[in-house]
């Protein structure tokens, strides 16, 4: 059933988005898809019928694939992120450094965006390989023109740590648990009201 739950999810979400639009236009919502959904050539088309229909910009999209999603068929998995790119929208890669991803890899797919597994964040400030490989692969994205999201953030110590390496995105609890979409509208309010 995944094909079927990823279109519903991909229309709850670009709908919520539709709705913080109005009061944030800078909101970028992200959006994890399956493995499998990179096999089903009709995801493209509902993405740009729903961002044609509700008139929003593909640049404000991210499509998240874990790394294991995107290896086992190279040559399809390009395909379908090319039709992302093509529409304007961008693709990430998730959960970074702990599948199997190779530098060509990552240089042949084109991520926009690069996003640290939580399990090289969570402690950064006391464990010296993590902070080497987030320094490094945040440095190894600025030079692959990718933007860095770093996930599990749950100190202000870590995220300034972060933020002194490069790190552009930082996502975790220290910021704020997951939460039903009203209350994240709340949320966002106070948030842009107090930025």
């Amino acid at each position: 059933l995944i094909n079927e739950i990823t279109e519903w999810v991909v229309e709850q979400a670009l709908l919520h988005h539709k709705h913080i639009l109005s009061t944030l236009p800078s909101h970028k919502i992200s959006i994890n898809i399956s493995a499998r959904d990179l096999n089903k050539r009709e995801l493209p088309v509902q993405l740009l019928t729903l961002i044609t229909e509700l008139n929003i910009k593909p640049s404000s999209i991210v499509i998240e694939l874990t790394e294991s999603a995107t290896v086992k068929d190279k040559t399809e998995a390009k395909n379908i992120l090319d039709d992302f790119k093509e529409m304007g929208i961008k693709v990430a890669i998730d959960d970074y450094g702990t599948g199997y991803s190779s530098l060509a890899y990552l240089s042949q797919l084109g991520f926009h965006e690069i996003k640290i597994d939580k399990q090289f964040v969570f402690n950064l400030e006391s464990n010296r390989r993590h902070q080497t490989i987030c320094k490094t692969t945040i440095e190894m994205a600025k030079n692959l023109d990718a933007y860095v999201v770093a996930e599990g953030v749950e100190s202000e110590l870590v995220a300034t740590m972060l933020r002194q390496y490069g790190c552009e995105i930082a996502q975790g609890y220290y910021f704020s648990k997951p939460m039903p979409f009203a209350e994240y509208c709340l949320w966002l309010e106070r948030y842009t009201e107090s930025a």
